[in-house]
């Protein structure tokens, strides 16, 4: 493709961002580049920019000059089923003492904290009350509880404080928000890395764990989505 010369991004998640070093302050704050307000501000600028002259004459001769050649390569099917299960990607978070990991299909927002309203009737357990996501309202429920996770039992700092956030998860079994006290990000692993939960987790996540990977030196439970929702559809009904 003919650059287009008059037409510059500077592209800092690649850099240092989730695309480079991780070292932009910033991703404490937004967890991943996709959230920041720069990243918004460069897709809507080349979006919104004007086409270079015959752009789509170009990539349309591009896209099927690629295609022809892809499909006619030897083993390109097996190649590309291949690379699609290498890896898979997890949000790493913390509640209480415990890190835990659930896949990113079943993610759908990592948002700031807000006001929990209770229910009448369920001013204790796992359903903490509702809270207002883009001005609709989920269920919120505490993992702590529903896992059996014992709370931290020194007081909490504000610096501590500014970690949490809110995880909204689900898909049609059902959609709930969370509270965690430190989300990591997502994190990229490979299906032959994950080990059998040893028994400690299993207690300590009252069987909703499943297997264990491994990230900077530490034990990662890794909560089986079917599991966890089925457990919070019965806290609910």
């Amino acid at each position: 493709m003919a650059p287009d010369a008059g037409f510059a991004i500077e592209s800092c998640w690649q850099k240092t961002g989730i695309g480079g070093d991780a070292s932009c302050p910033e991703l404490q704050k937004h967890i991943h580049c996709r959230n920041c307000p720069t990243h918004a501000g460069a897709a809507s600028l080349l979006l919104n920019r004007a086409p270079p002259a015959h752009y789509l004459e170009e990539w349309t001769r591009h896209v099927a000059q690629g295609k022809a050649a892809s499909d006619r390569a030897p083993g390109a099917a097996e190649a590309r089923a291949a690379g699609a299960a290498a890896t898979l990607s997890v949000m790493i978070f913390r509640i209480a003492g415990e890190w835990l990991a659930l896949p990113t299909h079943l993610l759908e927002e990592v948002a700031e904290m807000r006001p929990v309203h209770s229910l009448p009737h369920r001013r204790s357990g796992v359903v903490l009350g509702v809270a207002n996501i883009h001005g609709g309202l989920l269920i919120c429920v505490s993992l702590a509880v529903l896992l059996g996770l014992a709370p931290e039992a020194q007081q909490r700092e504000r610096r501590m404080e500014a970690k949490r956030r809110m995880l909204v998860i689900g898909h049609e079994a059902g959609r709930f928000v969370f509270p965690a006290d430190e989300v990591q990000g997502i994190q990229r692993y490979r299906p032959d890395s994950l080990r059998p939960a040893p028994a400690t987790v299993v207690r300590a996540a009252s069987s909703y764990t499943r297997h264990v990977l491994s990230w900077q030196d530490r034990n990662i439970g890794y909560l089986d989505a079917d599991l966890l929702l089925d457990g919070l559809n019965r806290s609910v009904a």
